[in-house]
Parts: C-alpha cells; sequence; structure tokens
C-alpha cells in the first residue's frame, strides 16, 4: 500500500474529527480480548505511526506501509534453517524463493548457456558433498553469480521480489550480484555458535538404501532399530568437517557483510537461542518493514 504525503485536506474536516492533516489509524480489540493484549494493539499501532513520521521528517515523500517488493537474501552457516525460515517468508509474502543450491545443481550438470569444465565441475562436486563452498574465484563461481543474476532478473523475481536462500556466501558473490543490477535490500544473517552446530550436525544421518537423509533430533526417541542400524553418518557431519564448514561460512558472511553498501540493511539472528518458528517471525516482520528513506 502506498500513501502520499503531505495528504490533501479535504474541503471540510469531518464533525468532531482529526485535524486535516492528521494521520489516523483505527484500533479495535476483538470481543474477547483481555487489557494486556489491548494495550499491546495500541503499543504496535503507536509504534507504527512514530516509524511513518520519523520517515516524513528524514524527507521521504512517499510512504510505504509495507514493503511489497523486497529483493532479499538469507544466508547462514551449516543447519542454520535458512532454507526452511526462507521458504516460510517467501510464501507468506508471496515473493519468488530462490535457492542458490538448485542453481548450483544445474551449472553442474550444465544445464542452459553455462557450459563448465569437468575438472571444475567435479572439484566443486567434491566441495559440495562435504558441505563446503564451490572454490572461490574459480569458473564455478563465476558460472554460480551468473546464473544467479540471470534467475533475478527474470520476470517473475522482477513482478513479484524474491527471497534468495544460501546466497551471497562471500564479498564476491555479493558484488557479483551488485554489478548485475540485483544488489539486495534486506539480508537476513542467521548465526550460530561452534558447538551448536556441531551438535546439531552430529543427528543426521543418510539411508544407503534410497539416499534420503535422516535427522534422529527430529525422530523423538521412535525409529525402527533396524532401520536406525542401517543408517550411516556422513564425512561432512563429523565434527572435524564440521568446523570447517563451520569457519569457512563465518569468515565469508564476516567478508561480504563489511562489504555490504549504505543502502542495504541486515538482520542478525541468534541460531543457538531462537528457534525456527521465531525466526521466521522475526524475518518476516523484518522483510514487511518499509523500505529505508
Amino acid at each position: 500500500e502506498k500513501a502520499t504525503a503531505p495528504l490533501p485536506p479535504p474541503a471540510t474536516a469531518p464533525k468532531g474529527g482529526p485535524p486535516p492533516d492528521h494521520y489516523v489509524i483505527s484500533v479495535c480489540p476483538t470481543l474477547g480480548d483481555n487489557e494486556a493484549k489491548a494495550v499491546n494493539v495500541l503499543a504496535n499501532a503507536v509504534h507504527f505511526l512514530t516509524r511513518l513520521e520519523r520517515q516524513l521528517q528524514m524527507g521521504r515523500k512517499t510512504l510505504w506501509l509495507v514493503d511489497q517488493h523486497p529483493y532479499t537474501c538469507i544466508v547462514g552457516g551449516p543447519v542454520s534453517g535458512k532454507k526452511a525460515v526462507g521458504e516460510r517468508v517467501a510464501q507468506s509474502m508471496g515473493l519468488a524463493c530462490v535457492n542458490a543450491a538448485d542453481l548450483l545443481i544445474e551449472v553442474l550438470a550444465g544445464q542452459g548457456i553455462f557450459t563448465v569444465d569437468e575438472e571444475a565441475a567435479e572439484e566443486a562436486v567434491l566441495c559440495s558433498s562435504m558441505g563446503m563452498p564451490v572454490p572461490g574465484g574459480g569458473e564455478i563461481e563465476e558460472r554460480l553469480c551468473e546464473k544467479v543474476v540471470e534467475r533475478l532478473l527474470s520476470d517473475e523475481c522482477q513482478r513479484e521480489g524474491f527471497l534468495l536462500i544460501g546466497f551471497p556466501r562471500n564479498a564476491n558473490q555479493l558484488q557479483a550480484m551488485i554489478t548485475g543490477g540485483v544488489c539486495p535490500s534486506k539480508l537476513v544473517i542467521i548465526e550460530d555458535t561452534e558447538p551448536n552446530c556441531i551438535t546439531k550436525c552430529s543427528a543426521f544421518r543418510t539411508d544407503p538404501i534410497d539416499g534420503s537423509t535422516v535427522n534422529l533430533a527430529g525422530q523423538g526417541g521412535v525409529i525402527d532399530k533396524a532401520y536406525r542400524t542401517r543408517l550411516i553418518k556422513r564425512d561432512k557431519d563429523e565434527p572435524f568437517n564440521v568446523k570447517k564448514r563451520f569457519l569457512s561460512a563465518r569468515n565469508g558472511l564476516n567478508a561480504m557483510r563489511k562489504a555490504l553498501p549504505p543502502p542495504c540493511q541486515f538482520l542478525s539472528l541468534d541460531g543457538f537461542v531462537d528457534r525456527e518458528e521465531s525466526l521466521w517471525q522475526k524475518s518476516d516482520a523484518y522483510v514487511r518493514e518499509p523500505p529505508m528513506p
């Protein structure tokens, strides 16, 4: 929704109504709400109006009550929950959801106009299987950046706005987005601690029969004994490899955060303290916020 400021005053002010140069918001608690909930509704309304007033004072001529066309990226370390959170935010806001992991698969498969050297592809596949990013500055990363920009410039993403999952992971990838004209307006970073990351990864197993991945921590202790026996722990989930993945992700994200251009906002969330529902609620509220003046 869009409102232009200042609003043109009506010919005659409504009898008993507010002055014509004032914004008005109607707060209507529903039947059965307790006093605490009613007060919270009123407090949220006051915060909303205060934010709009601050935007006007800073010189904004047009007020966006909701950011309906965000260019958003959500990134994080291993098993940070970025995919699940990103998909929920995209669905709730009607955004085009793009997963960089899917685009990498297309690049490695040589789909479309992007063809890659076989040796470089094998190296990237090995890195991907170990949960590591593709080699920085190499051919695969260059092709991946091109693929991401191409997808974000598609009619769907430009029309609906987009939410990109798992990209950019470093300063080079961010620069590729800026050069390609799809610089993110908002960035959500889900951070975690190394011990918690190792603990979560240690619960993952692979079924050698169908290749599916099982999270033992999410089974609630109810799992068939014979089925559990045949499950295999992946090499990338061994503590030593998880530590390498964690440090690689943290270093890349720190460098990328320092390279963010001024127009881009970012929100850091604590994946150790917040669970998926809380991460989704905070991310969704942040992406919906009106863009800065």
